[in-house]
């Protein structure tokens, strides 16, 4: 089962899914007109009822003071008649003037709760239908906008980002999407390779797919070759669940340059995620050959042996891999997720622990990884913890599918608003929840119109 756990089959985040910050206001600009009478007609039955127990307690009211006249007036009997005619005008009007004082008191309190009654109800109404035209559109104009706003922005800063990632150099940094191995002040470069070196690593760094690919394929034009280039949109077409579109652009990469390991990787893995498992295992052989010190290659190989001959085959590989790099955290996180998948989340929580412990790069991922191995424990306390943790970097790879965490998280308490408002918020920030249906906290809503009705103005 894949619950909201963002599985980075590559070696380093690299985005969010799909939309950007789109208008999370959306579900409360629509509404049934329908569906607000019906609930104002509830409202309306309620005062009816409530009227009829003012009128009960009008009766009440007067038996009461009947019999308290009559007790004073035995008790006052020895009285002259004026005394007796003094208690029983009193007696009137405490039983008229009261008892109106008592029901006008009883209508105004009526009144006013029927109100803030009636407020929440349309409010409710509101939130829970949402209009599946209306909310495609905003997300479509939302998305060019902000996909426009982030190239303008990225190219404004585009020195000081190259700057930061240049001095990474060209080692391994948990990445399958990689840097060229040139640079833009290389003195024999042309312009146009220059140019295209600074925009490539503008797209290495930026924050959205749509930005990221946008970014690499202006790279491309200047200079067709960088083999990179096509390995890195590779990365994030997979990122982003279009798994035949990694492939597409891995071949390419590979095209122009036989030897180059990563494209390899990311083919392996995209074939797997395609259930093309005689490819993967060829692909992820190709990487072991070219380099037999690839960190992943093994846990790679132990995800497709996993689907294909089971848990006891796969998990000699991925301890295979921790024992050849017990340093490096990536192989820890890797088996950590192969120990969630197989339902075994204490030991997925410990691998989890000991990446963390060798600064494991991902945090946010991490976070939210742990987040759901306590939600599955039912250490729902622990689960808010990570929740919460994940949320508070600055990084976005990881913050939709979090986000969906914290969703699935109200869904087994059985909190229906929340689930919906956070799922939302996933869905706005590019989280594809329609993937993630087989997960038990859906159990309740994978049939009704309003998750339906939801989901499909995101599916688009």
């Amino acid at each position: 089962m894949k619950y909201f756990l963002f599985f980075y089959l590559s070696l380093i985040s690299i985005e969010t899914f799909g939309f950007q910050n789109a208008d999370s206001s959306l579900t409360t600009r629509n509404s049934s007109v329908e569906i607000q009478n019906l609930k104002i007609d509830q409202v309306q039955k309620d005062l009816e009822r409530l009227s009829l127990s003012i009128d009960k307690l009008d009766s009440d009211i007067g038996r009461d003071l009947e019999s308290t006249k009559n007790d004073v007036e035995k008790i006052l009997n020895r009285y002259s008649f004026i005394a007796l005619g003094i208690i029983t005008i009193f007696g009137f009007l405490l039983n008229w003037i009261g008892k109106e004082a008592i029901k006008k008191w009883a209508k105004d309190i009526v009144s006013i709760s029927s109100t803030r009654i009636a407020e929440e109800k349309v409010n409710e109404t509101i939130k829970s239908k949402i209009t599946d035209q209306l909310i495609k559109e905003a997300i479509k104009d939302k998305v060019t906008i902000e996909v426009s706003q982030a190239i303008e922005s990225m190219t404004k800063k585009a020195d000081e980002v190259f700057h930061k990632i240049e001095t990474k150099g060209n080692a391994l940094i948990n990445n399958l999407a990689v840097l060229p191995s040139n640079s833009e002040n290389d003195l024999n470069a042309s312009e146009d390779d220059k140019k295209a070196i600074k925009l490539f690593n503008l797209a290495y760094s930026s924050n959205t797919h749509n930005s990221r690919i946008t970014l690499y394929r202006k790279a491309l034009e200047l200079k067709p070759d960088l083999a990179p280039a096509f390995n890195n949109i590779a990365v994030s077409y997979f990122e982003n669940f279009e798994f035949d579109k990694a492939v597409e652009n891995a071949l390419r990469a590979i095209k122009i340059d036989s030897s180059f390991v990563y494209s390899y990787a990311i083919l392996a893995e995209s074939y797997t995620a395609l259930e093309e498992y005689d490819n993967a295992l060829l692909n992820i052989e190709k990487v072991i050959k070219l380099n037999p010190d690839f960190p992943v290659a093994l846990s790679i190989k132990g995800e497709i042996v996993n689907r294909t001959k089971g848990f006891h085959t796969a998990i000699k590989l991925f301890d295979e891999a921790v024992s050849k790099n017990p340093e490096f955290g990536e192989v820890y996180y890797r088996r950590g997720y192969f120990y969630y998948k197989n339902g075994k989340y204490k030991a997925s929580l410990k691998d989890y622990v000991k990446a963390e412990e060798l600064n494991f790069e991902r945090k946010g991922l991490l976070y939210n990884n742990m987040a759901v191995s306590f939600r599955m424990l039912k250490d729902y306390s622990k689960a808010f913890e990570y929740v919460e943790k994940s949320l508070s970097l600055e990084n976005f790879d990881h913050t939709p599918n979090t986000y969906g965490t914290l969703a699935l998280i109200y869904a087994d308490k059985e909190d229906e608003e929340n689930f919906f408002k956070f799922l939302t918020i996933a869905l706005d920030k590019g989280c594809k929840a329609w993937l993630y249906l087989d997960d038990s906290g859906f159990d309740k809503y994978r049939e009704t119109e309003r998750l339906n009705t939801l989901l499909e103005a995101y599916k688009g």
